[in-house]
């Protein structure tokens, strides 16, 4: 990991750099802060719920207690317990009145009842309620009664309990759109000889109980009785349906809170209490990512402003460190083949091959003002050639090898500037490798064209091929430049895109190829 970082560029370290110290941890605290959010936002609006359902619970449990001391403000009332009485005396006639004292006598005791039913219904419940006091044989309600159901509706064995039940609503005209009720009742009992005398019963309809659960669209509220019955909802369709408190569906947030013996609940969908926050995650996420992307692009601009001219002074170094070990080399003559040129042309003079000696010598000191007194790096392609033709015909005056150098070089290329000495180790390492004593009819051919916007020079020939465990001749060498050297030389002056292509088969000969820019 440690040299796959040393190995990127001083531009890539710092933005790598900058996406360690800024983009992470800045990607992180995001993230951190998003749960964060997203846990209080439900931990509150639980606590809000439980504050909305306990104000639920404590006005239904208000409005339930109101109507328990209506039940036994009634059934322990005196006059009341004395009318139920009169009722019950009439019926025997126990006066001996005739029909029409009777008839008055029963509209007066209607008017009475109705009276404290009104204005109990008035001042203790102030919803809409169905009241009756039932007697033996009369009952008085404030509501229309149609002969649905009888007086034994109203008894009940327990004397002393105040009983509450949900159930359809028995007055028929209102039972479509008020389909159920809630009913509390107490029986009316003589405490002198504790025998039954009548009963009170107060019924609200549960849609007036459902208003008070004021739910919105996003939520479900209802109210459950001991055995888990659904007796009062925000959606009357769940009426009388059994539910229970267990919940395996996460995206799902259940809220209770007692009402007696009773529970309200609400149920709400995650997605409803975080789509506000999912907008505002949103917003806050696209600010973030252009926020980064415009820190990218600031640091990318930095970056390259710091790293550009520390990269290019460290590769204005390398370049100027490997140029010079390059020149140097190219400026080294081979003491091997100095030493064997010069004893070459000894023996020529010795044997009185003058114009032997004398080509040799000529072709020498050209190599030598090449390499060793011009001082241009670049060189027409025409005058590299030249040298070629030079550095061959020492090769060939000094060694017994029978080969033949041929150099094609269309006009449009002979001023074409490339390296001083780049081809001059490739035609060496084809006289070294390829060609021996026993070579017979050797080629070393030379040739330039162009093709797609480049410059192709290949250099051919047609000996052994490239052995790589054939060792130098190192009085045959010119100077220390090899073939790696000429793709490095290439790469440097022109582009990682240029370089050499070599193509070799042992017995059959070599293609070696340098690919330059079309200037």
């Amino acid at each position: 990991m440690r040299i796959w970082f040393q190995n990127k560029s001083i531009f890539k370290k710092l933005l790598m750099t900058f996406a360690l110290v800024v983009i992470i941890p800045q990607g992180v605290s995001y993230y951190i802060a998003q749960r964060t959010a997203s846990d209080l936002i439900i931990s509150q609006n639980i606590a809000e719920t439980v504050n909305s359902l306990t104000l639920v619970a404590n006005s239904i449990d208000n409005l339930l207690q109101r109507a328990y001391s209506m039940a036994l403000y009634v059934s322990s009332n005196e006059g009341v317990r004395h009318m139920l009485q009169e009722t019950s005396n009439d019926i025997s006639n126990i006066y001996g009145l005739n029909t029409q004292d009777l008839q008055l006598r029963q509209l007066e005791r209607i008017n009475q009842f109705s009276r404290i039913i009104n204005n109990l219904a008035f001042n203790m419940i102030e919803v809409r309620s169905y009241i009756t006091v039932a007697a033996y044989g009369q009952m008085f309600m404030n509501w229309t009664y149609t002969g649905n159901f009888s007086e034994g509706y109203f008894r009940y064995k327990d004397s002393g309990r105040i009983w509450i039940a949900f159930e359809p609503n028995y007055v028929s005209v209102d039972l479509r759109n008020l389909p159920y009720v809630w009913t509390i009742g107490k029986n009316i009992i003589d405490p002198l000889d504790n025998t039954w005398q009548g009963a009170f019963v107060i019924s609200i309809p549960e849609r007036s109980i459902a208003g008070f659960l004021a739910a919105d669209d996003l939520q479900t509220r209802f109210i459950l009785d001991e055995y888990n019955r659904i007796i009062s909802s925000t959606q009357p369709e769940l009426l009388g349906q059994n539910f229970y408190m267990f919940n395996d569906n996460p995206n799902i947030i259940i809220t209770q809170v007692p009402l007696r013996s009773w529970q309200v609940v609400d149920i709400k969908y995650y997605d409803s209490i975080m789509h506000q926050l999912n907008v505002s995650r949103q917003n806050l996420l696209m600010i973030n990512v252009l926020s980064i992307a415009a820190l990218v692009f600031i640091t990318a601009f930095i970056a390259r402003g710091i790293s550009r001219p520390l990269e290019k002074r460290f590769i204005d170094d390398a370049r100027a460190k490997r140029e010079a070990e390059l020149k140097a080399l190219q400026a080294q003559i081979s003491p091997h083949f100095l030493f064997n040129t010069l004893n070459s042309i000894r023996w020529a003079a010795f044997n009185n091959n003058n114009k032997k000696a004398g080509d040799m010598t000529f072709a020498l000191s050209n190599l030598l003002r090449m390499t060793i007194v011009n001082g241009d790096e670049f060189i027409a392609l025409e005058t590299e050639v030249e040298n070629l033709h030079h550095y061959v015909n020492i090769f060939q005056m000094s060694q017994a090898i029978d080969f033949t150098f041929v150099a094609e070089i269309p006009d449009t290329l002979k001023s074409y500037r490339i390296p001083k000495l780049l081809l001059q180790p490739i035609v060496e390492n084809s006289l070294i490798h390829g060609f021996n004593e026993d070579t017979q009819g050797g080629l070393i051919n030379v040739k330039a064209e162009t093709a797609d916007s480049r410059v192709c020079i290949l250099i051919e020939d047609n000996g052994s091929g490239i052995d790589a465990a054939k060792p130098h001749k190192k009085g045959q060498k010119l100077s220390g430049i090899g073939m790696d050297n000429v793709s490095e030389r290439i790469k440097m002056n022109f582009g990682a895109e240029y370089g050499l292509q070599i193509e070799s088969e042992i017995g059959r000969g070599t293609v070696v190829r340098l690919i330059l820019p079309h200037r």
